[in-house]
């Protein structure tokens, strides 16, 4: 008989205070499509623990799960599941609109935007800021994400937490009208209240021990009816799946079974709030923006005849700063707010997330490096002794700014997920001095020991200090030490990018979001 999730003899323990504790102990359970699965048990009686398990959060230490067949760590489950979690905040800078059409993006065959909007009640909040959305407003938000990629299955986690009863009403309703497709819902709640409002939707009440981390399931009449007309449904499924064969090729096609598949679709549509979030900063485009501008004006106006080689050094040192600087603290900032463990649970892939970040960053380093240009052109128009020109070294000095400061980025990205953020700042810190001292500038006097200079020769800001310096004609004896090896530092700066791209990779899979 084909179900909607399979549980097979599944264990997970945690240890607290030096000593395993079992949580959950060899639990096998079958939940039949349509069904609607009411989880209780007391506090640390593992319910959370078992919907992290279903969502691929948590690895269990015994046992499998199957999503209609597919595990939990395969991108095209998750085109079939919406989850809603405990302890997520949406992003900082994103209406309502803009969250729910992002996570629209995620899915190759989602609801339609306006539907899921008014099928959540939030019409009239659709272009207010997420983070100004509380009590039930907000639960409707997390609602509409759960949906909107029209999903199979959906799992509620202590979702009317916090609400008022008329909140608790209205949410159940939405629940309600949703489950009226013959999806299959999995919902967490203590409250009896809850429990009163949708008693007559339960198929089963499934019941966590403390004792023994075992299942007590309770039928209801619904569950003998569902398993009655199974085989009815079965066949209807299979003719809507005949239907809608050409999608599920596409979708497919889009989400293998690799983690590391890339979708242009979700690409897009995470770049869009990226780039929409850094413009919406006010610091962002003062520090970076506006220091870029200032820089090109000013170099211009006081030394034109050193115009290359300065606005080179000020470009390259501003656009390391704001990348490494901006960047961590943002996706620090975003962990915080539980805002990537609702990611995780998106069939959003590792390299579509980690590519439209970093392109993001390639966005901003752009306008920096142009609008540093254009100042200079502005400034030369007040000057009658300037002899400004539009030159090809302008372009190719972009060119290495931009697309050199990729491995930083990826390497930002890094250390955002190794350090809390109380402590990143510190981090960020350090990463940068490092860089500066790396960066070719003479440092014997400070340094003089032999083997810090062939470390140095190794790291990747070395490299791209010598591709600035280059490209910029930057002439400092004494201070920077130019070795004219263009072609090496270019190799050395692409294998420098595979690097942080692998160590990002495994920072991302090591991180453990539920706890």
């Amino acid at each position: 008989m084909k179900t909607a999730i399979q549980i097979r003899d599944l264990s997970k323990s945690y240890v607290i205070n030096k000593q395993s504790q079992k949580v959950l102990d060899k639990i096998n359970l079958d939940i039949l499509p349509g069904e609607f699965i009411l989880l209780r048990g007391d506090n640390g009686s593992g319910k959370t623990t078992l919907v992290n398990l279903i969502c691929g959060l948590q690895a269990p230490d015994e046992g499998s799960i199957e999503i209609f067949g597919k595990s939990p760590k395969d991108p095209q489950a998750h085109l079939k599941l919406g989850t809603m979690l405990q302890r997520a905040k949406p992003v900082e800078g994103l209406t309502v609109k803009e969250t729910i059409r992002l996570f629209q993006s995620y899915y190759p065959q989602p609801f339609d935007l306006a539907e899921t909007i008014e099928r959540s009640r939030l019409t009239t909040k659709q272009n207010d800021y997420a983070t100004t959305l509380a009590g039930g407003q907000a639960q409707s938000l997390y609602f509409a994400l759960a949906i909107v990629g029209n999903p199979d299955i959906l799992i509620l986690d202590e979702p009317t937490n916090n609400l008022s009863s008329e909140a608790r009403q209205n949410f159940w309703k939405q629940v309600r009208e949703f489950q009226q497709q013959r999806k299959t819902i999995l919902a967490i709640s203590h409250s009896e209240q809850d429990c009163d409002e949708i008693a007559y939707l339960v198929t089963r009440e499934v019941r966590l021990s403390n004792d023994n981390g075992n299942l007590e399931i309770q039928e209801f009449p619904p569950y003998q009816a569902l398993k009655n007309d199974y085989h009815e449904f079965e066949e209807g499924a299979k003719l809507k799946s005949e239907s809608s064969a050409d999608g599920e090729n596409s979708s497919n096609l889009k989400y293998k079974s690799d983690p590391g598949s890339f979708s242009f679709k979700a690409f897009w549509g995470q770049l869009y709030v990226e780039l929409l979030q850094t413009f919406r900063k006010v610091d962002t485009i003062i520090i970076g923006l506006g220091f870029a501008i200032f820089a090109g004006f000013s170099i211009e106006q006081n030394t034109p005849d050193q115009f290359q080689s300065l606005v080179a050094a000020s470009l390259a040192a501003l656009v390391v700063f704001v990348c490494v600087s901006q960047f961590g603290v943002k996706i620090a900032s975003e962990r915080d707010r539980g805002w990537l463990k609702l990611l995780r649970i998106t069939p959003l892939s590792f390299t579509t997330y980690l590519a439209a970040k970093v392109g993001n960053f390639l966005v901003l380093a752009s306008l920096m490096t142009g609008l540093a240009f254009v100042s200079g052109w502005g400034a030369s128009q007040f000057s009658e002794n300037s002899s400004f020109i539009w030159e090809p070294w302008m372009f190719y000095l972009s060119f290495i700014l931009v697309l050199g400061v990729v491995p930083f980025a990826i390497f930002s990205f890094t250390l955002a997920y190794l350090f809390k953020t109380e402590s990143l700042n510190f981090a960020l810190l350090a990463f940068l001095a490092i860089m500066a001292l790396s960066s070719g500038l003479n440092i014997s006097r400070l340094l003089p020991q032999a083997w810090v200079r062939y470390i140095i020769l190794f790291l990747p800001t070395y490299h791209y200090g010598q591709l600035v310096a280059w490209m910029g004609e930057v002439k400092l004896e004494g201070i920077f030490r130019f070795d004219g090896y263009h072609l090496i530092h270019i190799q050395w700066l692409l294998w420098w990018t595979v690097v942080a791209g692998m160590l990002a990779r495994w920072v991302y899979r090591r991180e453990r979001l539920s706890g």
